[in-house]
């Protein structure tokens, strides 16, 4: 999910409305990409709305990266959604932050630098949008 831009392509970046919460949502799920809502959104919320974990999905190891401040390394917390379902585990489906970024990955992908590579580039870029954004 990383295509080649070529001369002539036509980038289209969505707009975040002001006063919105957003979330990024990718991985392993039926449609990736920025979920907003005007208030705070569970993890589970965030991932029905990106369509669901698709078959592929590991669903014990769900990570969720948080801004450290700007510079810094992001927070990665990891999340079983599992026990959630099977066990009726609250604690795993957490209120996100503005501009947390949630990672599915698929079955197997279970290395932590796996999981920092995929979410790194995804972060900075939201990173960067938000300072922008804020000037």
């Amino acid at each position: 999910q990383n295509p080649v831009v070529n001369p002539g392509d036509i980038v289209w970046v969505p707009s975040m409305d002001i006063g919105s919460k957003n979330y990024v949502v990718f991985g392993e799920v039926e449609d990736p990409g920025v979920v907003s809502a005007p208030g705070d959104m569970t993890l589970v919320t965030a991932i029905s709305m990106a369509g669901s974990m698709t078959l592929n999905a590991e669903r014990d190891t769900v990570y969720v990266a948080r801004a450290q401040g700007v510079g810094n390394e992001p927070e990665v917390l990891k999340l079983d959604i599992k026990r959630l379902q099977e066990e009726a585990d609250f604690s795993q489906n957490i209120t996100l932050q503005d501009n947390d970024v949630v990672f599915v990955p698929r079955r197997g992908l279970s290395r932590f630098r796996d999981v920092v590579a995929a979410i790194t580039p995804v972060f900075n870029l939201i990173t960067t949008a938000v300072i922008v954004a804020r000037r």
